[in-house]
């Protein structure tokens, strides 16, 4: 691979409870640098805005897997 990739993830729905902490869980966990967020709540619509950097040593398919489609407990 050769190099991190810095990525931006824009995403919009329904706004729950904890959402963006899960996110970050999730960031944390591939140990992905979040270089900044962005996130905006109108009538209970969230729009988000990040752009992560994932490490050389972290294959980014399966972050991207877990961001979009996160695992439930």
């Amino acid at each position: 691979r050769g190099m991190s990739e810095v990525l931006l993830i824009n995403a919009s729905g329904p706004d729950c409870p904890d959402l963006t902490a899960s996110l970050k869980l999730i960031l944390v966990w591939y140990e992905v640098n979040i270089l900044d967020i962005g996130p905006a709540v109108i009538h209970n619509a969230l729009s988000l805005g990040l752009i992560i950097e994932i490490p050389e040593a972290v294959e980014p398919a399966p972050v991207l897997k877990d961001v979009f489609f996160p695992p439930t407990s």
